[in-house]
């Protein structure tokens, strides 16, 4: 059961990977002869599938067209948007109207010919006549058998070979007849209790046989046919039974809208990531909502496929279905993981569409270098037969598309190659029209659009460049990008080799991809690679990462296997920390230069000895291999190291805006870990969870009186503290808002500020179903209009069970991170949505007429503290966002002279956020300034700024003249006993106040006051020193218990001094003016009286 359930209804796949830059492309056209004799079976059109196909290979491009060719006639193909290339027209004739090519279908080859920047011709060909000598069939390999408690889904693959000895691969039979019977054959020992028909139209087989006797024992039989003659394959003896000892799993399917009857059967199917498949029924189908039960489910991560079989054949054809996401071209299908010891568990909800096809655009990012798009147009209703891509962005012509032979996946268009490579990427929301002809000879032109661009991209760790090897296979590892994709996502691979024809030689045989918390596979695990050995040579290999919607963001390794090189036998502990002092055995550890875990390298290492090393786990690593790299070669452990950090929070109840009351024994629970990781909340509602460093993980809360609480999907490395309380609801806190999760799941959470954790009002959020996405959910807010209020909050009620939910928000001024929620019925999903304001940065001067030798300041002028900016600029005019002489500012700089233009913008680089672009406009010409210093006390004033003069001045009175445009960053410091009070100033300095430094640039006259006042006769020493008129001051601000220290100046302090508080006070008196020594004494005129605490006390006299 290795092939995922898109195959399962065998249907035609339009696919094309196309330029998202504008390319020329051309027409081809041609001339076909029917030699056949022979016409298609049931409506006699003489359906002729007619392909494009690179000289050479066995799969066809993307490009062709479908005909019609009446006997012994000759009829003209053209096919649209066929890029430069050498290629070869190769057709055949749909006998079956399946279309799919068989092995003794007729069929031919053209010639070869170029397209070469114009329009081309291919060389005209005929259909020959059918074969006197045609090729036997061959029975599958094997058939597998899937039961319920009255039905069963039998399963196999069809045998395939190469047309012709070398032409693309084709079915080996023209038809199957699958039979179920007592006997150990019952295709051919006479025990058959029944038979089903299947057109073989390629790819993996499913057929679903219900009404079966209970507790029965039989075989199944499939006889593969065709006209040479028959050959069977049989099962192994299966009880007619649900399966036992596992879970229990529910769902519900919806299928509004779609016309179906009471004896319409709904057919539902868990595949495991791990080989684990289930099916169930509902039948009737009541409504237009179903719940469905399969039991004895084992523990495993599953997709949920649903068909609703309208046409009530058993999926015995290509079409008629009506069915979910993961098969009808919306995106992978809904998934849910069971834990092991659990009974029970819901699954997400489906939701069913019926369309006459089902057809969308997906895009696929090649390191962020190249794009392409791929439209894919499936079976939906009807079977499509043609397929043009009439116009869109980047488009120049039409494109039609092929049907992909060689594929091995059933009838597919355009699915191999085509791919052509352009730097331009694509936009979301970009519209195609799509014109599909079907076999019913009706056609709709539908109007697919872009939903995303993966551009978060995993990162490959290991194997690169020299590596060893253990037993010719190596573990492929990968990195979880920095920044979570929107959604669903997950993994997939494939290595080839490096050098020409670059042979793809691995891709994992189980189509199910792997979970975004896998991020490691061995080589060849599935024993399914065409080289069973990773030997001499260089490979490549690819780690992808798919949304949802089927969009791809491509990253790529390359490697080169060593003979020698060090090795890891073990390692441990086997988990850790940050700061974890790990030990790894293994070999070869000569000259090593470089260990790492994950990918990041190691904080500190020790090379024990030639087979040991012991290390420190370094900040931010993620879950994954260690590896070690000595002379030049990195070898790496065969099972990924366990990095851990934390989460700490508080969970509230939801009265009080986030200010309510602290929810103290709370269970948080790590959703999905294995064993279960759970925190329990202290009497202040404060948890502290350990967690896996760089996987995606989900929380959820659990306490009396209180709804199931799940945060979002959340990603870290590093030990994170939550700013503010998760908030817990009860059922009357849900009904004082209007809101229920009885029958649905519930998303309430607010909008906030990254950086200050403010809540924002003005935000519009969008909640995306990955069910349903053409259907958002609709979204509430507090202020019962259609933006956020003060409070940030906002809520979106009735979300389906197990739905992934991405929400994002719109705000002016801001950018708003993506949150995914899996959501959950009776359950509320929350985590702040976060919004970092747009950096916006101005130049000083900011524009006008200024001098040639004034310098221009740009600065961030919205900025927070602990985050990081840089700011980029251009002089020439041109956009700093994508031009070539883009420069980063790194401090003031001069213009010349005549007019400028400046054009500049800011990044959070700390967020990754870009603000706008500033435009500026400058008329340069020259003068110079005199700056002025006035000095009140005792100090210096020094210019700290590099980029400007040099100047210091520490007399009363400093007037000297600068050039215009000079920066300075005055710095005031104090003599020894006098600390500095502030700063005023006017012309260029006019903003110099406060008590930091005074920043200007000279564009004018200047004025600096600087005051510096004497040290106040009290002092706290501290970082830094605090300052006090009178004894009784500093120590009033002491904390009951605490240690105090204080030095007084050789002066007199007059008043009582009373000691009522549990402070142990240490009073040095006697001290300078500087507070540097304290040979005097201090003179306490007045009564000491020591109530509570303890005095220490030096060089005072007290009268």
């Amino acid at each position: 059961m290795k092939e995922r359930l898109w195959w399962l209804l065998g249907g035609f796949l339009f696919f094309l990977h196309l330029s998202t830059g504008a390319a020329l492309a051309y027409t081809v056209s041609g001339t076909i002869q029917n030699g056949t004799g022979k016409s298609t079976q049931n409506d006699g059109t003489n359906r002729v599938y007619v392909v494009l196909m690179t000289p050479g290979q066995s799969n066809s491009t993307s490009f062709g067209t479908s005909i019609s060719v009446p006997v012994g006639g000759t009829t003209p193909f053209t096919i649209q948007g066929v890029p430069n290339g050498t290629y070869q027209a190769a057709a055949f004739m749909d006998i079956d109207n399946s279309g799919t090519l068989h092995i003794n279908d007729p069929a031919n080859v053209s010639g070869s010919f170029t397209v070469n920047s114009g329009d081309a011709a291919a060389p005209q060909f005929a259909l020959p006549a059918v074969t006197s000598s045609p090729t036997l069939p061959q029975g599958p390999d094997s058939v597998d058998v899937v039961t319920t408690s009255n039905g069963a889904l039998v399963v196999w693959k069809g045998p395939k070979s190469p047309y012709g000895g070398g032409g693309p691969n084709a079915e080996l039979a023209d038809s199957y007849v699958l039979y179920w019977g007592t006997g150990s054959d019952p295709a051919n020992d006479g025990t058959a209790l029944g038979s089903k028909t299947v057109s073989a139209s390629g790819g993996e087989y499913h057929v679903f046989i219900s009404s079966l006797t209970p507790d029965a024992t039989l075989h199944f039989a499939v006889k593969a046919i065709n006209s040479g003659g028959s050959a069977t394959t049989t099962s192994k003896a299966k009880v007619i039974a649900a399966q036992t000892g596992g879970a229990t799993v529910t769902g519900r399917v919806y299928s509004a809208g779609i016309t179906k009857s009471a004896s319409t059967p709904l057919f539902i199917a868990l595949q495991g990531n791990n080989g684990g498949f289930y099916i169930g029924g509902v039948a009737p189908t009541v409504g237009d909502a179903a719940t469905w039960t399969i039991s004895g489910v084992q523990p495993d991560t599953y997709s949920v496929y649903a068909i609703l079989d309208l046409n009530n054949d058993g999926f015995s054809s290509q079409a008629g279905y009506a069915t979910g996401p993961g098969m009808n071209g919306s995106g992978a299908s809904p998934s849910f993981i069971l834990l092991s010891g659990a009974t029970t568990a819901s699954a997400p909800d489906v939701t069913l569409t019926a369309p006459n096809s089902n057809t969308s655009v997906t895009t696929h990012n090649w390191n962020n270098s190249s794009y392409q798009l791929q439209f894919r147009i499936a079976c939906g209703l009807k079977r499509p037969i043609s397929v043009t891509v009439n116009s869109g962005p980047n488009l120049s012509s039409p494109i039609d598309l092929g049907l992909s032979l060689g594929s091995g996946k059933g009838a597919a268009f355009g699915e191999n190659g085509g791919m052509l490579n352009f730097t331009t990427k694509p936009s979301v929301g970009d519209i195609y029209s799509v014109t599909v002809a079907y076999s019913d000879n009706t056609s709709e032109t539908l109007t697919p659009k872009i939903t995303g661009v993966v551009t978060a991209l995993a990162s490959p760790i290991f194997p690169l460049g020299n590596t060893t090897v253990i037993n010719n296979t190596s573990l492929l590892a990968w990195q979880t990008p920095g920044t979570l994709p929107a959604g669903f996502y997950d993994f997939s691979l494939w290595m080839n080799t490096s050098s020409f024809p670059y042979n793809q030689i691995w891709s994992p045989s189980d189509k199910s991809n792997f979970p975004a918390t896998q991020l490691s596979i061995l080589y060849n695990s599935d024993n399914s690679a065409s080289q069973q050995q990773l030997t001499s040579g260089s490979y490549n290999w690819s780690i992808n990462l798919n949304d949802g919607f089927g969009n791809q963001g491509q990253s790529q390794g390359s490697f080169t296997p060593q003979a020698g090189g060090p090795t890891i036998s073990n390692f441990s502990p086997a988990s850790g920390a940050s700061g974890a002092s790990v030990t790894i055995n293994g070999s070869g550890f000569n000259a090593v230069s470089n260990v790492s875990f994950g990918g990041v390298p190691a904080t500190s290492f020790t090379v024990d000895s030639v087979t040991q090393i012991s290390a420190t786990v370094p900040s931010n690593a993620p879950v994954g291999p260690i590896t070690v790299t000595a002379g030049g070669v990195t070898g790496a452990s065969s099972t990924a190291f366990q990095a851990t950090t934390t989460i700490t929070g508080t969970l509230k109840n939801s009265t009080g805006g986030g200010s309510g009351v602290a929810i103290p024994n709370a269970t948080v629970t790590l959703v999905n870990s294995n064993p279960v990781i759970t925190a329990t909340t202290n009497a202040s509602g404060v948890f502290t969870i350990t967690i896996p460093s760089g996987l995606p993980v989900s929380l959820k809360a659990s306490a009396s009186g209180y709804r199931d609480s799940y945060t979002s999907t959340l990603l870290f490395t590093a030990p994170f503290t939550a700013p503010s309380a998760h908030n817990m609801f009860s059922d009357a806190n849900l009904t004082s808002l209007g809101l229920s999760v009885a029958t649905k799941g519930l998303i309430a959470s607010r909008v906030r500020n990254g950086d200050t954790d403010a809540q924002i009002s003005g935000a519009t959020v969008t909640a995306t179903s990955f069910s349903h996405p053409a259907t958002p959910y609709a979204v509430t807010y507090t202020s019962g209009g259609a933006t956020t209020a003060s409070d940030g909050k906002f809520y979106v009620p009735n979300v389906d069970e197990g739905d992934i939910v991405t929400v994002t928000a719109s705000i002016p001024g801001y950018a708003a991170e993506t949150r995914t929620y899996v959501t959950h019925t009776g359950a509320v999903s929350q985590t702040n949505v976060l919004a970092i304001p747009l950096p916006m940065v101005s130049a000083s001067p900011s524009g006008g007429s200024i001098l040639s030798n004034q310098q221009i300041t740009l600065a961030v002028s919205n900025p927070v503290n602990g985050n990081a900016y840089s700011i980029y600029y251009t002089t020439d005019n041109s956009d700093p966002t994508t031009s070539n002489t883009v420069q980063t500012y790194t401090g003031p700089f001069f213009l010349n002279t005549g007019s400028a233009t400046l054009k500049f913008y800011a990044v959070n680089t700390t967020h990754g956020v870009a603000g706008n672009v500033v435009i500026t406009s400058y008329t340069v010409t020259p003068a110079t300034y005199d700056l002025n210093v006035s000095i009140s006390g005792g100090g210096t004033i020094t210019n700290t700024n590099v980029s400007g003069p040099t100047f210091s001045c520490d007399t009363s009175n400093c007037s000297v003249q600068f050039n215009a445009g000079s920066p300075f960053t005055l710095t005031a410091t104090p003599s020894a006993s006098f600390l500095f009070n502030g700063w005023s100033g006017s012309g260029s300095a006019s903003g110099c106040t406060g008590t930091g430094t005074c920043s200007f640039t000279l564009g004018s006259d200047a004025t600096v006051n600087a005051t510096f006042v004497s040290k106040p006769p009290i002092m706290v020493p501290g970082s830094p020193d605090n300052y006090y008129q009178s004894l009784i001051e500093p120590y009033g601000l002491a904390l009951p218990g605490s240690s105090l220290t204080m030095e007084a100046q050789a002066t007199t302090f007059n008043g009582d001094f009373s000691l009522n508080n549990t402070v142990s006070l240490i009073l040095h008196g006697g001290y300078d003016a500087a507070f540097e020594n304290h040979s005097g004494y201090s003179w306490l005129h007045g009564i000491l009286t020591i109530v509570y605490g303890n005095l220490t006390i030096d060089n005072f006299i007290i009268q």
